[in-house]
């Protein structure tokens, strides 16, 4: 489709290195050479993380780093105790420790059963819809502190954040979590909540407000000194350069100053 309907300025906005994973994909050689393809047509190659700037930037003309933010304002009402933790929560004894998002094949299901086993007097929730033909949960299934709530509305999020004592982000590592941001990680922030993640090369720059972990006896140390030592709240400044406004500003502001050299040009 590029370069049919008569535009003036495209761009690829890309949120994975989708050609870089064979679990995922049975044909991932012919997707690599289709993007390669379609980021070879566009002016610009939007990435939302830095190893996929770095991939785009030897073969393309122009790229433009934009990582995930969150609907800052509405996780912000998770805080303080101001909302009610839903029922089928609030049941769930506490510590809650918790993971919201799609449990698919980037969800580390070892770790959390080592957790589950580790740390058995804490209780893991897990929110979110189950994509069972890519990830084995038969194991975490059995686990008597494992919970499974399934998929809830992206509306009542942060109701259900406000009752977890720690949020995690408990992907593998890998060649394709080379080039993840996690969605979540700022939703969980906005939440006020505490965060432990695996060591994702693009969360190094946040240490100062989450925790990272290498090994599974790391990631319940973190989990315990979110407990008993939290780490500070973010500021509302950092919490507001990270809202989907704010990246939505920014590439608007690229965007809309590309077009006028385009049009200039063509015009010219």
């Amino acid at each position: 489709m590029v370069g049919t309907l008569g535009e003036v300025f495209s761009l690829y906005y890309c949120g994975d290195d989708w050609g870089s994973s064979q679990q995922w994909w049975n044909n991932a050689e012919e997707i690599r050479a289709r993007e390669t393809e379609l980021a070879s047509k566009v002016d610009l190659v939007v990435g939302t993380a830095t190893r996929i700037v770095e991939r785009w930037k030897t073969t393309v003309k122009n790229t433009l780093l934009v990582s995930n933010g969150a609907d800052v304002t509405s996780f912000m009402a998770a805080r303080d105790g101001a909302l009610q933790v839903p029922e089928d929560l609030i049941r769930i004894p506490a510590p809650r420790i918790g993971y919201v998002g799609f449990v698919n094949g980037r969800f580390d299901t070892r770790l959390y059963e080592r957790l589950a086993e580790l740390r058995p007097e804490w209780h893991w929730v897990i929110i979110g819809p189950l994509m069972e033909r890519h990830v084995d949960l038969s194991r975490l299934r059995g686990m008597p502190n494992v919970h499974f709530l399934g998929a809830r509305s992206r509306e009542s999020l942060p109701a259900y954040l406000s009752g977890l004592d720690v949020c995690t982000i408990p992907y593998i590592c890998n060649k394709m979590s080379e080039s993840i941001f996690p969605l979540k990680l700022f939703e969980y922030l906005a939440a006020g909540r505490q965060v432990v993640s695996t060591a994702l090369p693009e969360l190094a720059i946040f240490t100062e407000h989450l925790r990272i972990a290498r090994t599974p006896e790391e990631f319940a140390m973190s989990i315990e000194m979110s407990l008993s030592a939290p780490l500070p709240r973010v500021s509302d400044e950092f919490l507001a350069a990270n809202s989907w406004d704010s990246k939505a500003a920014f590439l608007s502001q690229w965007v809309s100053r590309s077009v006028r050299e385009a049009r200039a040009a063509v015009a010219g």
